[in-house]
């Protein structure tokens, strides 16, 4: 067998070397492809591997198309999801109210069911329509604020106490089902800070909702600051809550900054306008805590801001700081139905962003024209509050208008002489719905905002309304002690300034003290025309009194004549204050003495 070298040697001898090409010549005729069988299959397979590689970066494209498509589908999904939640949902067929509402002098009454005035037919339709559940302790503190003055010694009681306890709890469950951010439509009134000011609220209830919330069209909402600074506290959030358990749907409250522990109880910088203050003032130290708290639990779970019509945000402060990613109105439907602000650290709200922004909405000014320069590239800084207050200006403002499409910011947190004001072009409307305890003077006014349709419209009460109704404050006033302890009044005949000559201690209806005076005056004139019937048959009385060897009836005592007559309370009526007569009653009882 012939060996490799033999073999190479025997072709070698067969080459012909004169048909072999210079190498330049082989470069020229060299082929472009390459014939010999190796190669061919070689070139083959790499064509093949290219191909399977295009064939599998096509199926890859494909399937992430597909994966892609998939995502906008959901974010679209999403989107319109999140429209639809935030967009005033569309509401069910309507529903008659089998009641008849007879409108008397003293106000809204539902006198009869509408069964009784209807065919046999209907009746039985009417019958088979849900009905509204009473609510005990709701209804009895709504019908208590009908007349306020013969409710006194209720709004004094332990069962008043108890009531708001009850209130506190129902209305917990309430606040804590609803969104952190409320979505409203028009139309709707917008009120701000009430603090402790049931006067001011009155007002509201007397020209706003005259005929009640039930049969008033529209909607009511509150901005917060319910308690603190004013003296009638408890009863404006006994109120307040009363309305929202009766009217869940039509009535809606916004948390402010004195909805917290860490405000609402500093009693070293509040005084007797402190809200804890005034709870251990009423009830005592111990149950005056415990309201205090249970109202503090509810205040826990209010909601922090709403929108209307999709173009109007609502908020007690200002707009948040924006978390990383996030738009601010996602990030607030994010914080949960409790949000706990019993302290006012400084480093707490830094290191709980949503805490953060919590305080933000609750906390921030628009900032001053002249502050602009100073706010950060966000368009926020520091406020001239202090601690973890922000101030927010144009563009921040902008930001937050163009990103969630909305027209304009309605907020309160701030006192205003007009009862609204209108800063940063006319984007932002400051909304303070009581006209006194912030050093406004006596001109000031309290004012609320009615959003209808695509207009805003500004309303406040002028410092004239009910002047000649009015009776102003002066340095002496007279305090309720509670039920049985009446106060004491000084005797005075001066005319205050809205016109009224009066014979008591002239004092402001800005809180319940004036309706104690104000009862007071009225059963004194009762008590006077009583005596003046008395007397009218006191000539028939004293000859049957002498006949039977008694003293003359319906003649005064030195000692009564003296201090002139004294109110005792009656039974059902609550107590009224001591009270001395006039000059001109003082001069009938000394002749009477004289008489005698």
């Amino acid at each position: 067998m012939a060996s490799s070298v033999d073999v190479h040697q025997s072709l070698l001898a067969t080459l012909d070397y004169d048909r072999i090409p210079s190498p330049e010549r082989w470069k020229a005729d060299a082929p472009t492809k390459c014939t010999h069988q190796y190669c061919c299959e070689s070139q083959k397979q790499h064509v093949n591997e290219i191909q399977t590689l295009r064939d599998t970066l096509a199926v890859l494209k494909a399937e992430k198309e597909k994966e892609i498509m998939q995502l906008k589908e959901l974010l679209a999904a999403k989107t319109a999801a999140a429209v639809v939640a935030a967009s005033p949902k569309r509401r069910g067929s309507h529903v008659v109210v089998p009641a008849v509402y007879s409108i008397l002098e003293k106000g809204v009454v539902r006198t009869a069911r509408l069964e009784r005035q209807v065919s046999m037919k209907s009746q039985r339709a009417l019958a088979a329509l849900p009905r509204d559940v009473p609510n005990r302790v709701a209804d009895r503190v709504a019908a208590a604020f009908a007349d306020p003055m013969v409710s006194l010694p209720y709004f004094h009681s332990i069962q008043f106490g108890a009531d708001l306890v009850e209130l506190s709890a129902q209305v917990c469950a309430i606040f804590e089902a609803e969104e952190r951010c409320l979505a409203l439509c028009s139309p709707l009134y917008v009120f701000g800070d009430i603090h402790g000011n049931f006067t001011d609220l009155k007002f509201f209830t007397e020209n706003m909702w005259s005929l009640g919330m039930n049969l008033t069209a529209g909607s009511f909402l509150f901005l917060g600051d319910y308690v603190d600074r004013g003296t009638s506290s408890l009863e404006c959030v006994a109120y307040l809550f009363a309305q929202k358990i009766l009217y869940p749907k039509k009535m809606f409250m916004l948390r402010g900054n004195h909805e917290t522990r860490a405000v609402n109880g500093l009693e070293e910088h509040y005084g007797p306008g402190c809200f804890l203050t005034q709870c251990k003032k009423r009830f005592g130290n111990e149950e005056g805590y415990i309201v205090w708290h249970q109202i503090n639990h509810a205040f826990d779970r209010l909601p922090l801001a709403a929108t209307i019509d999709n173009e109007v945000f609502c908020v007690h402060g200002g707009i948040p700081r924006p978390l990383q990613g996030e738009r601010q109105l996602e990030s607030i439907r994010k914080i949960p139905s409790t949000a706990l602000l019993d302290v006012l650290d400084k480093k707490y709200y830094e290191e709980n962003t949503v805490i953060g922004m919590v305080s933000d909405m609750l906390w921030a000014d628009p900032a001053p024209e002249d502050k602009e320069s100073q706010l950060d590239a966000n368009g926020f800084g520091r406020s001239v509050r202090g601690g973890n207050a922000i101030s927010f200006g144009d563009h921040a403002i902008d930001d937050f208008l163009s990103k969630h499409k909305f027209s304009h910011i309605l907020r309160a947190h701030e006192a205003v002489t007009e009862g609204v004001g209108i800063c940063k072009s006319a984007r932002i409307l400051t909304i303070f719905s009581t006209s006194k305890d912030h050093g406004l003077g006596d001109e000031a006014k309290c004012g609320c905002v009615l959003v209808e349709k695509d207009k805003i419209l500004v309303i406040n009460r002028s410092p004239r309304y009910g002047r000649s109704q009015l009776l102003r404050r002066r340095s002496t006033s007279t305090h309720y002690q509670g039920p049985g302890v009446p106060g004491t009044a000084t005797t005075t005949s001066r005319r205050s300034r809205g016109g009224i000559a009066t014979n008591s201690q002239a004092v402001h209806m800005d809180s319940f003290q004036a309706l104690e005076q104000r009862l007071a005056l009225t059963e004194l004139e009762n008590k006077q025309e009583e005596q003046s019937a008395d007397e009218n048959s006191d000539s028939t009385d004293d000859e049957v009194d002498q006949d039977c060897g008694r003293p003359p009836r319906g003649r005064a005592t030195a000692a009564s004549a003296a201090t002139g007559p004294t109110i005792v309370p009656r039974h059902s009526r609550p107590p009224v204050l001591s009270t001395t007569t006039s000059s001109q009653s003082q001069q009938d009882n000394n002749n009477q003495m004289d008489e005698s």
